[in-house]
């Protein structure tokens, strides 16, 4: 699994295997076999279409699982969303905007 502890600027795409530990300053998205590990922080959305996603961190924007197993125990500044797949929250995590 590659990991990022810096800040990267912009958008990602995750197709493979990662972990952040760092800071994304735009939207992240996950495709189909990606993995991804969310310690550190994003600015904008995170977007779930396919893999995984684990937010143990915080996510500046809103969440949108689309098709993938996603689990958050961090924090959430928007809203999440459940569109398809499968979605857990922690009972401790913090969802700012509210689920729907």
């Amino acid at each position: 699994m590659a990991e990022e502890f810096g800040r990267i600027q912009g958008n990602m795409v995750i197709s493979d295997s990662f972990k952040l530990l760092g800071v994304v300053t735009g939207n992240v998205t996950v495709v189909d076999g990606g993995e991804f590990i969310l310690n550190g922080m994003t600015g904008g959305d995170l977007i779930i279409q396919g893999g995984y996603a684990r937010v143990d961190g915080t996510v500046g924007g809103n969440v949108t699982n689309q098709g993938g197993k996603l689990e958050i125990s961090g924090k959430v500044a928007g809203f999440v969303r459940t569109e398809s797949g499968k979605t857990d929250i922690d009972p401790d995590a913090v969802i700012e905007k509210g689920i729907s």
